[in-house]
């Protein structure tokens, strides 16, 4: 017969085990309530990443990685783009809000399942996917009259265009690779990403921003996803990161020093329109620089300032913070900085600075 005295035991240790599992519940990560969901994240295996989407594109129909981020209740359906490629602005407004949060940690919770990293570590990982490198020193100074939306960037940041320090990469989808012995093959798509790197002031230009899933379409024979697939090495913010680890010379004192990246002469029509969105609703108007600079930390604001990071060019520097951390520390987008040249006109130029600083999650 089992004693009282283990009966009571056993039933102590039945109340333990409910009250444990209670509390892993209660501290597992969820989606922002500001999300609409409190459904728990499920982090994909690394081998499941496939890219789905171009970031910084014309006309992309991407601003968020769905297949990326796997939810029960899926946020990938609540933030999905329409057709053309563009959010309602509350749409956009939750989009930048949920990477806020991310960035915060999710208010403390456990990290390690809250965003998993990049798998791609190494700017030797670019060649394997068909990549190739056009490298080059800029040792012409920016035109002012010619190009003074450029040119008042630069300056923002007291760069010295003749000492050597900006190099401008291209990296271009130029050649078939097959990275897994026995793997999938994959065709040249024809995207290309120019930078234009400055460690010395830890500034990244984004110049050129066409990526696989714009360019592979054009190619003969066409790259369209099926029955050629996309190669899973394609985001901005992968081969941007990677070209950056690279010109610091693989040291995180250097890369961490990054403080801006300037997106100049933006294509994209969402990006655009919902530039003028947002200070349309700060009652004002696209102008020159110095423009509009929106602030994490202006509550009045915090929106405009979350439907320009959910842009397809925004969310772009968002991915590259997000997912790099291991390298780079914990940094997040506090400001983001918007103007145009020839403001108004056919020839309209516009520009969007994106400041970087470091940061203690929640």
């Amino acid at each position: 017969m089992i004693s009282k005295a283990r009966c009571i035991r056993s039933a102590l240790a039945i109340v333990v085990l409910a009250l444990l599992v209670v509390g892993l519940l209660q501290c597992w990560p969820q989606v922002p309530v500001g999300i609409g969901l409190t459904t728990p994240l499920i982090v994909p295996r690394v081998e499941e990443w496939v890219a789905t989407h171009d970031e910084t594109i014309p006309n992309s129909t991407l601003a968020i990685r769905a297949d990326q981020v796997n939810l029960d209740n899926s946020i990938a359906h609540l933030t999905t783009p329409a057709a053309d490629g563009s959010y309602t602005y509350d749409q956009a407004v939750e989009v930048g809000n949920w990477f806020v949060c991310l960035s915060n940690g999710n208010g403390g919770s456990n990290r390690a399942t809250w965003m998993q990293q990049t798998p791609y570590t190494s700017v030797n990982q670019l060649a394997q996917y068909g990549w190739v490198a056009e490298d080059e020193r800029l040792d012409d100074e920016v035109d002012p009259m010619e190009d003074p939306g450029l040119w008042k960037a630069i300056n923002k940041f007291g760069i010295d265009e003749n000492d050597g320090s900006m190099r401008i990469i291209q990296w271009w989808h130029s050649k078939a690779s097959q990275p897994i012995p026995g793997g999938p093959q994959y065709h040249p798509t024809g995207a290309f990403y120019t930078n234009t790197y400055n460690v010395v002031a830890g500034v990244i230009f984004a110049n050129d921003i066409y990526g696989p899933r714009s360019q592979g379409p054009l190619q003969e024979p066409p790259v369209t996803g099926s029955p050629s697939a996309y190669i899973p090495l394609s985001q901005w913010s992968d081969v941007t990161f990677l070209a950056w680890w690279d010109v610091c010379g693989h040291g995180q004192r250097t890369a961490r020093k990054l403080q801006a990246v300037v997106h100049s002469h933006i294509t994209n029509k969402n990006t655009n329109g919902s530039m003028k969105s947002a200070v349309s609703k700060a009652n004002s108007q696209l102008t020159e620089f110095p423009g509009h600079t929106f602030s994490l930390d202006n509550a009045n604001e915090k929106n405009s300032f979350a439907a320009l990071l959910a842009t397809p060019t925004g969310s772009g520097t968002a991915w590259f913070l997000l997912q790099h951390r291991a390298r780079m520390g914990w940094k997040e987008v506090f400001e983001i900085q918007v103007y145009c040249e020839d403001c108004g006109t056919n020839t309209e130029q516009t520009f969007m600075i994106m400041g970087i600083r470091d940061h203690v999650p929640l």
